[in-house]
């Protein structure tokens, strides 16, 4: 959870490794329900409980960009294994210091 507090703070490269590690590829509820968890942390403090949360969105937004990115023209270059990987793992990181806050 200090990662997502800290998400504004983040490397692009962190920030895919986040990804990676809760699977919002395959598992994007739980990887919502992981920021609602971290917003409850945030406001369930005393004096914080009105306060702006911009980490969940700024991360929500940038996972459903990658979910949702088109790799069809990484497909079409015929890439196979750890290459094939790789040029996804650079397109990702390029959508994220894109979109970096």
């Amino acid at each position: 959870h200090t990662y997502i507090h800290r998400a504004l703070e983040l490397k692009a490269e962190t920030i895919l490794k986040l990804f990676a590690s809760v699977d919002i590829y395959r598992k994007q509820a739980r990887f919502k329900k992981m920021l609602n968890a971290c917003l409850a942390d945030v406001r369930g403090r005393t004096n914080f409980e009105n306060v702006d949360y911009p980490q969940a969105e700024y991360l929500d937004r940038l996972a459903n960009m990658l979910i949702h990115a088109d790799l069809s023209e990484i497909k079409q270059r015929g890439l196979q294994g750890k290459g094939f990987g790789d040029a996804i793992r650079d397109y990702r990181l390029q959508i994220i210091r894109e979109n970096k806050a």
